[in-house]
């Protein structure tokens, strides 16, 4: 009902709590691929599993290759827009994951982050509060890993009571846009995200100014950089660091404008289309 009512492009979910006992004819929805990972455990065989709904029009690839013998439920695939290809997955981290298991996810997120990617996923951290880089423990070896991988985590309110449980890792942060904590789904104690994906460059008329810096002349710029009072700066009452900046960067926009050519303007200019995307966990299990 949801993906229909909002019209969604992409359906990331967590827990879903399937089985081979539940054939993927009965979790068919018109005009989308269903890509799934249940949970294979014989010791915890109940819970977990994550799935993914693509729109048949990106064109979903299944990428199996990117699949962790010790971080087991993760689903991955790529969509196509226009050419341009962006790698989606979704990860559940249980709450009783051993450090063999932490380690083979951080192996997973190293192998995508030099790629365009958007990870989805309850990762059960609830120890790391996004609210603030305040109140991060840089040490943490999660927080380590992304940002050794260059990945931007996108939400900053809890998704589980207080808890920050329920990410969005981004290779761009520029890829995710408009982003919102929204109700729990259905019975589920965890709330729905939803966001838009930029995925797709379209022709746009608007000029936009653009400076040739590479053939620019540094020699004269670091000379003219060298005359200009950047004492004046460490002079500021109270150290006010909006006014510091104010003064730098009218310096630096003076060097720009001085030095730096603008580049002949371009017939084709770009602008975003967006896709629409939600992130949920699935409701307390129910009677099949």
């Amino acid at each position: 009902a949801i993906i229909r009512e909002e019209d969604l492009d992409i359906i990331g979910i967590s827990e879903t709590w399937l089985n081979n006992k539940v054939k993927d004819e009965e979790l068919y929805i018109r005009g989308y691929t269903l890509f799934r990972n249940d949970r294979n455990d014989k010791n915890k065989s109940r819970g977990g599993g994550v799935a993914l709904f693509i729109r048949n029009e990106l064109q979903p690839i299944h990428k199996s290759e990117l699949e962790e013998q010790n971080f087991p439920e993760s689903i991955w695939c790529t969509i196509n827009c226009s050419g341009e290809n962006t790698l989606i997955g979704v990860c559940y981290r249980a709450p009783s994951s051993a450090i063999i298991n932490d380690e083979a996810l951080y192996l997973l997120l190293s192998k995508v982050g030099n790629q365009r990617v958007v990870i989805l996923g309850d990762f059960n951290f609830p120890e790391l509060k996004w609210g603030s880089n305040d109140t991060l423990d840089a040490s943490h070896p999660f927080i380590e890993n992304i940002g050794n991988n260059f990945l931007f985590q996108l939400v900053d309110e809890p998704t589980r009571g207080q808890n920050y449980l329920d990410l969005i890792l981004s290779s761009d942060d520029s890829l995710v846009q408009k982003l919102e904590v929204g109700e729990p789904f259905e019975s589920s104690d965890h709330q729905v995200i939803r966001f838009n994906l930029i995925c797709k460059k379209i022709a746009s008329t608007k000029n936009i100014q653009s400076f040739d810096y590479f053939k620019a002349d540094y020699n004269e710029i670091r000379k003219y950089a060298e005359s200009l009072n950047w004492d004046a700066v460490s002079k500021i009452d109270d150290k006010n660091v909006d006014e510091i900046w104010t003064k730098i960067k009218i310096d630096i926009l003076e060097i720009r404008d001085k030095f730096v050519k603008i580049k002949k303007k371009s017939k084709c200019k770009c602008k975003w289309v967006t896709k629409r995307v939600t992130k949920f966990r699935k409701a307390k299990k129910k009677a099949w």
